[in-house]
């Protein structure tokens, strides 16, 4: 998720959600995820991630409450 900024560094605007794609696995029940941004604009920007569930049989992705914020 990312957008335009307060003074708090608080995304405020013109919020967009930027998907990201699993890269890799690795040991110890990791893994890697990557993604590509391409802003649009100049001005204050600020990003956070955001990871949801995705299966073909949830209604949505918060359906489980399992939302983590990074």
């Amino acid at each position: 998720v990312h957008g335009r900024t307060n003074e708090a560094d608080d995304l405020v605007g013109d919020i967009e959600i930027a998907p990201l794609e699993h890269v890799q696995q690795h040991e110890g029940d990791r893994h890697q995820y990557a993604g590509s941004l391409v802003l649009s604009r100049t001005g204050s920007f600020g990003y956070t991630v955001r990871v949801l569930p995705r299966h073909a049989a949830l209604a949505n992705s918060s359906e489980l409450g399992l939302i983590a914020n990074a």
